[in-house]
């Protein structure tokens, strides 16, 4: 009885392992394709629908993308923090909505902002990068 007890847990702990594996395989593809991407004209055309949206139903933001924080170079501590140089800390794939804003969206006085989204487990979960504009012109 004592050689099956321990197969079942050698067994449990090499599932354990395999999924553990599994998972990290995931997110490194995830973070993989989150890196590559770029943004196509459909996608710039979107996001522009998307704040005309926001900004008619009187809201004051949008989200453009989300990502996990530990893409960041500093895993998200300058943006939890509002520290100067938050911009310097993005991953390739946030880079390419800064570059948007920066080119599209600026001139026309819209703002980009992020911030943390969540904290499972009391750690920095998800960035969120928005655009932003006032509520009036002055």
């Amino acid at each position: 009885m004592y050689a099956a007890r321990d197969e079942r847990e050698r067994r449990s702990e090499a599932a354990a392992v395999e999924a553990a594996r599994r998972e990290d395989e995931h997110r490194a593809g995830n973070r993989g394709r989150f890196e590559a991407r770029g943004l196509t004209d459909a996608d710039r055309v979107d996001t522009i629908s998307k704040v005309k949206a926001a900004f008619e139903g009187g809201q004051r933001e949008v989200m453009l993308v989300s990502f996990p924080s530990d893409y960041c170079t500093d895993g998200g501590r300058r943006i939890n923090n509002r520290l100067p140089g938050w911009q310097d800390t993005l991953p390739a794939g946030a880079r390419v909505f800064l570059e948007f804003w920066h080119d599209a969206l600026r001139p026309g006085g819209f703002g980009l902002g992020a911030r943390i989204l969540n904290f499972p487990g009391g750690v920095l979960g998800d960035v969120g990068l928005f655009v932003t504009w006032p509520e009036g012109r002055g």
